[in-house]
C-alpha cells in the first residue's frame, strides 16, 4: 500500500499499556469490593502514534489529478503527492518517495498566482507536519531528478518549489533538482507580484519564505528547509529590467539556486552540491539614469535565524549585477552598474556555520554602467566571490579555492561637442575574493584560501568623440581592489582567523578611463589594490598561528602621483595573538605576536587532496611552518589529521608547542604493515569463519579503513583483506578459510530381516538414510551416499544357518547391497552394520552406520551384536 502508516511496535505497545486501565480488588471488609482505581491517562494523550506516512510516487508525468496515491497503480504523481501531503491532517511526518533513476518534469506552468501546488512550483505550505522528499541518489544512474525546465517556456518562468512560510518545515534528501528559473513577471521594474520581496525573482530553484495566503497578502517568514545529499543545479534567478524611460526600477536578483527569504527561516545543507547557480540583476532602463538591478548569492541568498552548511560544495555559481541603462541625449546619464555580493552565498542576517566545505569557482561581477552624454555613471561594485556575509558567520575546515570578484565597468560619457559634460565615472570597486565580511562577526577556524582574487573595475571614458576639448569633461578612475582572499568592510565587522592558511591569491585595481587633451582635465587618482591576501577595513582582525604568504597586489593605472603603496599579503592593523606566518608585511602592522615570523616564505605545495574532506596546501620538507606554532586548543588540522605531531628532526621554535602554523598539520611519513597471511578452519557449522587478526596502524597513517575488519565472518576459500590509511598508503594480505568439516549422514532404525529362509532381500541406500547434509556443499544428500563396507557379527558359514556363502553383495555402483536372511541356530540373532560414506567439494569425507538384523526368534529378543566376524568392502573410492 502506498499510503503506509508505519507503525512501531515498541511505541505501539507503551500507548496501548499506557491507555489501559487496571482494577485493584478491594478487601472483604470494604463497602465496595468491586470499586475500580483507575491508572490515570494525560489528556493530550494520542492513543494512535504512528511515525509516519508514505507516498509513493508512482508516475513521472506532471499531473495535480493524481493525488490519491493508494495501492491502484498511476494513481500518485509528484504534484500529486505534494498535493496530498498538504492536506493531511494531524502531525503525522509524511514522505515522499521518488523512484531512482527517474525525471520528473515539471510542465503545468503557473496559470495564476497560488501557493497550493496545483501549477507552476510546487508549493509546501502545511504546518501541521514536516515533509521529507526521496530519491534514489543525487547523480549517476539511480539519480532522481525533479526538472522544472518545462516551467520555463517563452514568457513563463517558475523555480520547483516554495515554502510559504513560518512553520512549514521541508528536507530534501538524495535526489537533484535543476532547471528553475524565477523571473519577475512585472513590467518597468514594478513587480505584479503582491508579496513585499517580489518573490517571483528569488530562489532559481527553490524559495523558502515570501508564499502569500489565501486573501494575497504576503507572508513575511521562512520555514526550515534541509537539502541532504542533494544536487541542485542550473537554476537562475532574474532581476526584472526597465524598459521605460526615466525609470530607473530595475529589480535585484535574489539566491539562484536557493532563496531564504524573512526573519524565520532555516536552511541545513548536508553532503549536497550547489552548481553552476546565478542570479542576474535587472538591466537599467535607457534615457536617464537607468540604474541597474543588483544580484544577491549565486546559488544561496539567506535571511534568516540559521544557515547551516556541511559536507557540501558550492561551484561555479554567479552573481551578476545588471547593465547600467544608456542616456543619449545632451543632458542625459547613463545608469549605474549593479552590485553583486555573494557568487556562492549571501547571508544577509543570523548566525551561518561552514563546516567541512568548499566553495569554489564562484563569482561575483558587478554591472557596467551605462553611457551617458552629460556624465556616465559608476562601475557596480563586487564583493564576496564567494560568500558575502552581512551575518555572524563561522567557517571551520573548509576551503575557499579560485571564487573571484570584479568590479563593474565606469560609465564612458561622450558627445560630438561640449554641449554635455562628458563626465566619466570610475570603475566599480571589488572587495573579498572569497569573503566580503560586511557587518557582524567573521570566525575562521582551520581554513584554506587558495587563489581567489578581486579585481577593480576600468574607469569610464570622457570627452569629444571628434576631438577637440571640453573644459569640464572628465574620465572615471579605477575601482580599488581590497582583500584577494578576505576583507571586512565597516567598522563593526570583526574577524578572527586561526589556524589558516592564505595564498595565491591577488588584488589587482581597476585602470582609469582616457579624456581627450585638454589644459583643464582633472587627474584621475591611481586606484589601490592591496591586501592580495587580507585586507583589514574599519574593523578589527584578530590572528592566530596563520599563513599569508605567496599573495600579490597591484595598482591600476591613473594620472596622479602619489599611488598608495600595495599591501601584497595584509594591508592594515591587525591583532596578533601570535605564531603568524606572513610572507610580506608591507602595509601591515601588528605583527608583533609572541612567534610571528614576516618575511619569510613558507614553501607551501600546491592546493591538491591531501586526504579529509577538503583539499589543503601541504607544507614542504623543511618549512619554516613546521613545529614553529602552537595547537591554540585545536587537535586536528583541517583534513582531520592529529594535532600536533611534533617532527623529532626538526627543532622546535623557541615559544612553539611542536604544532605547524597553519590549516595543514605536517604528519609522519606512514609506513603501513599488515600481518602475515591468515588460514585458519570454517567455525562448527558454518561455511566460513570469523576471523580475528592485528589491523594494522603506523605512525602518520592517521585512520586505517580494512575493507573486511577484524572480527569479520569470512567465506571458505581465499579473501585478500585491503587496509587503507586516511594517509594514503594502503597493505594487503589474504585470509584463507578451509571447509574442514565432514557432511553428516543421518539414518533410519535398525530393519528386521524375517523370517530366515535363507533367501537374498536387497537394501537401496534410500531405504537405509534419511538424509545428508554438508555446511558448504549445497549438492550433498541422499543421492550422493554410498556403501562402503558391510560386516557381520556370524561368520559366513556358521553351523545351523544353512550352509550358504555370499550372504552380503555390495552392488557395483555402491548404492544397494543385498543381505541373506539367515542366522545361526539357538544363537542370538545375527546383526549386519552397513557403513555409509559421502564426500563435499572439499573432500571432507562423512560416514554413518545402519544395521539390519535377523532375530534368533520373531517374537523373542532382539538380536545382539557380538562384533564384526565377517566383512565386505566395496569397489567404490
Amino acid at each position: 500500500m502506498r499510503i503506509k502508516v508505519a507503525w512501531s511496535l515498541l511505541t505501539l505497545v507503551f500507548v496501548v499499556g499506557a491507555a489501559l486501565t487496571y482494577t485493584r480488588s478491594a478487601s472483604s471488609s470494604s463497602p465496595d469490593r468491586h470499586a475500580a482505581t483507575p491508572r490515570v491517562v494525560p489528556r493530550n494523550f494520542n492513543l494512535l502514534l504512528p511515525f509516519a506516512t508514505t507516498l509513493d510516487v508512482d508516475r513521472s508525468d506532471d499531473t495535480a489529478s493524481a493525488t490519491a496515491c493508494t495501492n491502484a497503480p498511476n494513481d500518485c504523481s509528484l504534484r500529486g503527492a505534494v498535493i496530498n501531503a498538504n492536506a493531511a491532517p494531524g502531525a503525522l511526518p509524511v514522505t515522499i518517495n521518488l523512484q531512482p533513476s527517474t525525471t520528473y518534469n515539471l510542465t503545468l506552468t503557473n496559470a495564476a498566482q497560488e501557493n497550493a501546488a496545483s501549477t507552476g512550483d510546487l508549493d509546501i505550505n502545511t504546518t501541521l507536519h514536516p515533509v521529507t522528499i526521496v530519491g534514489g541518489g543525487s547523480a549517476g544512474p539511480g539519480a532522481s531528478i525533479i526538472d522544472a525546465s518545462g516551467l520555463n517556456v517563452g514568457t513563463a518562468h517558475d523555480r520547483a518549489f516554495q515554502i510559504t512560510g513560518p512553520g512549514v518545515a521541508v528536507t530534501f534528501q538524495d535526489l537533484v533538482i535543476q532547471n528553475g528559473q524565477a523571473a519577475d513577471d512585472g513590467g518597468s521594474g514594478a513587480s505584479t507580484n503582491p508579496a513585499a520581496q517580489n518573490s517571483t525573482r528569488a530562489g532559481g530553484c527553490i524559495l523558502n519564505g515570501a508564499g502569500i495566503d489565501v486573501n494575497g497578502v504576503a507572508i513575511n517568514g521562512g520555514g526550515t528547509v534541509s537539502l541532504t545529499n542533494v544536487t541542485l543545479q542550473s537554476c537562475q534567478v532574474l532581476g526584472k529590467g526597465d524598459s521605460q524611460v526615466n525609470q530607473p526600477n530595475a529589480l535585484e536578483a535574489l539566491g539562484g539556486g536557493l532563496a531564504s527569504i524573512g526573519a524565520t527561516g532555516n536552511v541545513n545543507i548536508a553532503g549536497s552540491t550547489l552548481t553552476s547557480n546565478s542570479a542576474l540583476g535587472g538591466d537599467g532602463g535607457n534615457f536617464n539614469n537607468g540604474n541597474a538591478g543588483a544580484a544577491k548569492g549565486g546559488s544561496i541568498y539567506f535571511t534568516g535565524v540559521a544557515l547551516n552548511i556541511s559536507g557540501s560544495k558550492i561551484t561555479s555559481s554567479h552573481a551578476t549585477g545588471g547593465e547600467g541603462g544608456d542616456g543619449p541625449g545632451n543632458q542625459q546619464n547613463g545608469g549605474g552598474g549593479g552590485r553583486a555580493h555573494g557568487g556562492g552565498a549571501y547571508a544577509g542576517t543570523g548566525t551561518v556555520t561552514i563546516n567541512n566545505s568548499t566553495f569554489e569557482s564562484c563569482a561575483a561581477t558587478g554591472g557596467n554602467a551605462g553611457t551617458g552624454q552629460n556624465g556616465g555613471n559608476f562601475g557596480g561594485e563586487a564583493g564576496g566571490g564567494g560568500l558575502y556575509s552581512f551575518a555572524n558567520t563561522t567557517v571551520t575546515n573548509s576551503t575557499f579555492d579560485s571564487n573571484t570578484a570584479t568590479g563593474g565597468r565606469g560609465g564612458d560619457a561622450f558627445g560630438p561637442d561640449c554641449f554635455g559634460g562628458h563626465i566619466a565615472l570610475d570603475g566599480g570597486a571589488a572587495r573579498g575574493g572569497a569573503i566580503l565580511a560586511d557587518n557582524g562577526s567573521l570566525t575562521v577556524n582551520t581554513a584554506t584560501f587558495a587563489n581567489n582574487s578581486v579585481k577593480g573595475g576600468d574607469g569610464g571614458d570622457g570627452g569629444k568623440t571628434n576631438g577637440g576639448t571640453c573644459s569640464g569633461s572628465q574620465h572615471g578612475a579605477g575601482g580599488v581592489a581590497q582583500g584577494g582572499a578576505i576583507t571586512n568592510q565597516n567598522m563593526g565587522t570583526t574577524v578572527n582567523i586561526k589556524h589558516g592558511t592564505i595564498s595565491g591569491n591577488s588584488a589587482q585595481a581597476g585602470n582609469s578611463g582616457v579624456n581627450q587633451p585638454g589644459v583643464s582635465l582633472p587627474a584621475r587618482p591611481v586606484a589601490e589594490g592591496t591586501g592580495g591576501g587580507i585586507r583589514v577595513g574599519p574593523g578589527a582582525a584578530t590572528l592566530e598561528n596563520t599563513i599569508i604568504a605567496n599573495n600579490t597586489a597591484a595598482n591600476g593605472t591613473g594620472d596622479a602621483t602619489g599611488a598608495p603603496v600595495p599591501g601584497p599579503d595584509v594591508d592594515g592593523n591587525v591583532t596578533s595573538n601570535g605564531h603568524n606566518l606572513v610572507g610580506n608585511a608591507t602595509e601591515a602592522t601588528g605583527f608583533t605576536g609572541t612567534g610571528d615570523l614576516t618575511g619569510v616564505n613558507p614553501s607551501l605545495m600546491a592546493l591538491a587532496d591531501n586526504g579529509g574532506p577538503t583539499q589543503t596546501m601541504a607544507l614542504s620538507p623543511g618549512s619554516p611552518a613546521i613545529d614553529a606554532g602552537v595547537a591554540a586548543g585545536a587537535s586536528f588540522d583541517q583534513r582531520g589529521r592529529p594535532r600536533t605531531y611534533n617532527d623529532p628532526g626538526v627543532a622546535d621554535a623557541a615559544t612553539s608547542d611542536g604544532t605547524d602554523i597553519g590549516a595543514f598539520e605536517l604528519q609522519p611519513l606512514c609506513s603501513l604493515a599488515c600481518p602475515g597471511d591468515v588460514e585458519v578452519s570454517n567455525d562448527p557449522n558454518e561455511c566460513g569463519a570469523v576471523v580475528e587478526y592485528t589491523e594494522p596502524a603506523g605512525a602518520g597513517c592517521g585512520t586505517v579503513t580494512c575493507d573486511h575488519p577484524s572480527g569479520s565472518f569470512f567465506g571458505v576459500g581465499e579473501t585478500t583483506v585491503t587496509c587503507t590509511s586516511t594517509a594514503g598508503p594502503s597493505c594487503s594480505f589474504t585470509v584463507t578459510v578451509n571447509d574442514t568439516q565432514a557432511p553428516k549422514i543421518t539414518t533410519g532404525g535398525s530393519v528386521t530381516l524375517w523370517p530366515p529362509n535363507h533367501k537374498y532381500q536387497t537394501f537401496s541406500v534410500n531405504d537405509l538414510v534419511a538424509g545428508a547434509v554438508d555446511n558448504c556443499d549445497a549438492g550433498v544428500g541422499v543421492g550422493g551416499v554410498r556403501i562402503k563396507k558391510v560386516t557381520s557379527d556370524e561368520l559366513e558359514n556358521s553351523g545351523g544357518d544353512g550352509s550358504t556363502l555370499n550372504d552380503i553383495v555390495v552392488a557395483a555402483d555402491c548404492k544397494s547391497l543385498k543381505l541373506r536372511a539367515e542366522r545361526v541356530g539357538g544363537g542370538n540373532g545375527r546383526v549386519y552394520t552397513i557403513t555409509l560414506k559421502v564426500a563435499d567439494a572439499s573432500g571432507n569425507v562423512g560416514t554413518a552406520t545402519a544395521t539390519v538384523t535377523v532375530p534368533n526368534s520373531q517374537n523373542g529378543a532382539a538380536a545382539v551384536d557380538d562384533g564384526p566376524h565377517y566383512t565386505v568392502l566395496s569397489n567404490c573410492p
